[in-house]
């Protein structure tokens, strides 16, 4: 699909075809019904007549119509219950006759109002590919999509498009593989059922992989959702599987995390054990493996590096002067900063109550000496990958991927302790779209969704690991810039205000393109100089929050900088 298409006049041309089809789908349905009784259930009938269905239940939602796919869905689980016995009872052909005689009038009756259609989305776009970091031009990432229904298919690729990937759609899986030998894509998604095979996505992935492309990320979206479906899915080598009617956020924020190419964060594991032999054959072991270690003989220090190092997971001996493995485990867990950090304990003793008790206190895992190099490298690796899933899906706002409010705070917390105990220098930025509202009301909610998940990719791309940023909520990013002099922090912001403020939003029939507008506050603080205000992060945030205020009242689109931020006024507003 080229993406100087007119994505949204095809949308709005695709919606309408939808609603008109719809009278004519219902007449189908009520033919293939009737051949399926007349001719005693026939296999290639109730097949035909079970992918009408199936493709109503996703095609539903995708164009607007949430009840229809859930009128679908309805009668295609009926359905499926009787598809396979040649002789289906009278109370299952009753039961799918009611949930057809439902859809095919909702069908009807959605045909004849023909609503128009409303809540276009925004398509943004830049005038050139944004370039890497190396130089040159980064080329959007290309989707095969097989899906054998024409609409649906045209609906989740406009819908990728707009969140800027390359798609090519395929309605037969024959297609799609010659496709694939020419040129490989980053990514297939896969239906599972098509004409004549409900497994046939399967069987093409099967496929794939004895040809060599199992390095091809492989999603299946199909409507089946049994567990059958689900094991050869995984054993297929698929990397994902969604259910239909596909949710766009989902599918996209699982695509990032697929393509990504940025590097993931070694590891960081906290070695507690007064045996220095011990602890450098631990260290020299993750280090091998790729892991940052910090390393600590005396138990009661353990609060520093915990607050400064940040530990992933925390190696624990039992048996140590001064407090045990299992007395760090009970102090810890009584907060609830420490309740979802992965301890692992390692002893010499064996005793099953003594590892009961430590697996009581909260312990993840007890191993007991000696234990394996390499065995205990790959347990803390994998402990740690399942932590960050766990901890992505609590703290990571869904839309934008970024550090949700509380997550935030609690980060912030945390650094600001940092920097006032070494008597560093921190600078905060609030950061707001002008107008974002208006957008909501011309192009929908999908409109806005877009907008700002463009926002959060462009902040991400252009901050450092070791900043902080943030979804404050709305449109509002927030973003901490620590150990950063207030001159290098407004220079940066400077450049990442103009970077958000070149993209470029396509309006809807013909009109001109126009760019975006952002503002922009920011409060520092010194510690190192005495400049104390503001103490807390209450306050710093405040201040910043009011600098964005002193900026939209200049009229917006411009960076703000608090210079005193206990005044009343505005201090040092620049463009």
């Amino acid at each position: 699909m080229p993406p100087t298409d007119n994505l949204q006049d095809r949308r709005n041309k695709l919606q309408h075809a939808y609603v008109q089809s719809l009278p004519a789908k219902a007449d189908e349905l009520r033919q293939c019904w009737q051949a399926c009784r007349r001719f005693n259930w026939p296999p290639h009938a109730v097949q035909q007549l079970f992918l009408l269905v199936h493709r109503l239940t996703g095609s539903g939602t995708a164009f607007g119509f949430p009840q229809l796919s859930t009128a679908a869905g309805c009668a295609e689980q009926l359905l499926g219950v009787c598809r396979d016995n040649a002789e289906p009872a009278k109370d299952q052909l009753f039961a799918v006759e009611h949930a057809l005689d439902n859809l095919c009038r909702l069908l009807v009756d959605l045909g004849q109002q023909a609503p128009a259609v409303s809540g276009v989305p925004l398509t943004l776009t830049t005038r050139a590919p944004v370039a890497q970091p190396g130089g040159g031009p980064r080329q959007l990432p290309l989707i095969y999509l097989a899906e054998d229904d024409e609409i649906q298919a045209e609906a989740l690729a406009q819908k990728l498009v707009a969140y800027g990937y390359m798609v090519r759609t395929f309605g037969d899986l024959g297609t799609l593989e010659q496709a694939i030998q020419a040129r490989r894509p980053d990514a297939v998604l896969m239906d599972i059922v098509f004409p004549g095979d409900d497994s046939a996505g399967l069987a093409a992935a099967h496929y794939l992989e004895r040809q060599g492309s199992v390095t091809i990320p492989t999603l299946f979206v199909s409507q089946r959702g049994d567990i059958h479906a689900r094991l050869d899915a995984s054993r297929s080598g698929a990397v994902g599987y969604l259910t239909k009617p596909i949710n766009p956020l989902q599918l996209i924020n699982r695509l990032e995390e697929l393509l990504s190419t940025q590097p993931p964060e070694p590891p960081r594991v906290l070695i507690v054990d007064d045996d220095e032999d011990l602890t450098r054959w631990y260290q020299a072991a993750f280090s091998e493996a790729g892991m940052d270690t910090a390393i600590l003989s005396d138990p009661m220090g353990v609060m520093a590096p915990l607050v400064e190092f940040r530990p992933e997971l925390l190696l624990l001996d039992l048996h140590m002067p001064g407090a045990s493995g299992l007395d760090i485990t009970l102090a810890l867990r009584q907060e609830e900063a420490y309740t979802r950090l992965p301890i692992m304990i390692v002893s010499h003793d064996s005793d099953p109550e003594r590892q009961l008790r430590c697996l009581d206190a909260g312990a993840d895992d007890y191993l007991v000496k000696p234990v394996d190099g390499d065995f205990l490298t790959r347990l803390v690796r994998l402990r740690i990958q399942r932590q960050r899933r766990l901890q992505q899906a609590i703290s990571r706002d869904p839309l934008t991927g970024l550090l949700n409010r509380g997550a935030f705070l609690e980060h912030f917390e945390t650094l600001l302790g940092i920097t006032m105990r070494t008597q560093g220098k921190l600078t905060v930025a609030m950061l707001d779209l002008d107008g974002f509202q208006q957008i909501n009301d011309r192009h929908g909610h999908l409109g806005g969704d877009i907008v700002l998940k463009t926002m959060a990719r462009q902040l991400a791309a252009a901050v450092r690991r070791t900043d902080i940023l943030g979804r404050f909520g709305g449109d509002e990013f927030v973003l901490v810039l620590p150990d950063t002099e207030t001159d290098a922090a407004y220079r940066l912001l400077q450049q990442i205000h103009q970077r958000l403020t070149a993209m470029e939003h396509q309006q809807l029939h013909g009109e001109e393109q126009h760019r975006l507008s952002l503002s922009v506050g920011m409060a520092s603080c010194n510690y190192r100089d005495r400049q104390l205000l503001p103490l807390d992060t209450d306050q710093l945030l405040a201040s910043a929050d009011q600098a964005l205020w002193f900026a939209k009242c200049a009229g917006g689109n411009r960076l703000w900088m608090a210079e005193k931020p206990s005044s009343a006024t505005p201090e040092g507003g620049r463009q």
